[in-house]
């Protein structure tokens, strides 16, 4: 479907420069009532096409300036699937460095210290012969924790996250609304073509079987 320019599909809408998802969808759902009313069921897939531009132009600039897209649907009983925008929308995704979950980008996370991982904090010594020392464990200052390079990250903070861009793939219609965005009956369902099935002639497994002589067993059974 080729998208109509952005200021005639305002006009068919009936909205002007400011607006919102909100107020897109509620004038939409006026102009399709309108419609429905008048009978003007021809001019629904106009008004229905003009909704869904303004609304693509609307995510994506939202998607641009937020990271992320919120559409709050005005309507009574919004279609559960597509939440009242008519359309499944599809961003392409990007690579982005982004700070490690692990570590926090700090590239570094905190463990057991390995040196007195059995008695925490002391180094503890005994000697055969009786006696021995219990000293502060000088790896961690009697912490008995050390900093150990994050492997997550490898040591540098970042790592590669796959993230919605803000370039739209494809929208798909929804199909449980009809593109509505909320529930109707009222709306005609576009009509099916027909197909044609090619009527094939009964296959007979009789005229099929031949003989000897070349006759086949219908022709020898009517001889007969």
């Amino acid at each position: 479907m080729e998208s109509m320019e952005l200021g005639h599909a305002e006009k068919l809408i009936g909205i002007g420069t400011e607006y919102d998802m909100q107020h897109v969808l509620k004038c939409f759902e006026i102009v399709h009532w309108a419609n429905k009313q008048n009978r003007e069921f021809d001019l629904m897939p106009t008004t229905i096409k003009a909704k869904n531009d303004i609304m693509r132009h609307l995510v994506t600039e939202q998607k641009k300036k937020f990271r992320f897209f919120e559409i709050e649907s005005p309507y009574e009983d919004p279609c559960p699937k597509c939440k009242g925008a008519g359309e499944i929308y599809k961003f392409f995704k990007k690579s982005v460095k982004v700070n490690c979950h692990i570590c926090g980008g700090s590239a570094t996370v905190m463990g057991a210290c390995p040196k007195c991982k059995n008695t925490p904090g002391r180094f503890i010594k005994r000697w055969t012969t009786g006696g021995g020392v219990d000293l502060v464990c000088k790896r961690c200052d009697g912490e008995a924790k050390v900093k150990f390079k994050c492997e997550e990250c490898k040591g540098k903070g970042k790592i590669q996250k796959a993230v919605l861009s803000d370039e739209l793939k494809s929208t798909t219609p929804c199909k449980k609304c009809r593109e509505l965005g909320f529930i109707s009956k009222d709306f005609p369902s576009p009509k099916k073509k027909k197909q044609h099935s090619h009527q094939r002639r009964p296959f007979n497994p009789i005229s099929k079987i031949t003989s000897k002589d070349g006759k086949t067993l219908a022709d020898v059974i009517k001889t007969s």
